[in-house]
């Protein structure tokens, strides 16, 4: 009798620790959820506030655009759709479903690409052109051949590791 009670005390010790493990985890993926929508949440603000800066600069008035930067106005547009193009992939890497993001962000850019030449049709001193679009679009994509030659060679090493080349 008393070797079975003791028997049924330490099968329920141990479906208690199985309960508290499963509880530890779920708490601690909840936490990480929690830390990952957070960061989101900030990369989603910075892009807002990025978006904001770009076409309050692409409504600017051609008298009031700074000498500077009417000098280098190619690599600005480039530079410009470069910084947007890594805060997009900075606020879609918390997600899933990589294709449809990619698909999302590329549409995305250039949208914002033409819109932004596009209303400088109406601002006074400013002129819409298609070479400061595709300049955007080439800022816009290099980091995203970036990371996809990146990965690519990540991916190669990998695999190569697994089989024991390297």
């Amino acid at each position: 009798m008393k070797k079975k009670r003791k028997k049924q005390e330490i099968e329920l010790a141990k479906g208690e620790e199985e309960r508290l493990t499963r509880l530890d985890e779920r708490r601690k993926e909840a936490e990480e959820e929690t830390r990952r929508f957070h960061r989101q949440g900030l990369w989603t603000l910075a892009l807002l506030m990025y978006l904001v800066i770009m076409f309050w600069f692409a409504a600017m008035p051609g008298q009031d655009v700074p000498g500077p930067m009417s000098a280098h106005a190619k690599w600005l547009h480039f530079f410009e759709f470069f910084g947007l193009s890594v805060l997009i992939g900075c606020v879609f890497a918390y997600c899933g479903e990589c294709k449809f993001l990619l698909t999302l962000g590329v549409i995305f850019v250039i949208i914002v690409a033409a819109l932004t030449e596009l209303i400088q049709l109406w601002i006074p001193g400013r002129s819409c052109s298609i070479v400061d679009f595709f300049v955007d679009l080439a800022g816009a994509f290099t980091p995203l051949i970036i990371v996809l030659v990146l990965f690519e060679i990540t991916m190669t090493l990998y695999i190569a590791s697994e089989r024991g080349v390297l």
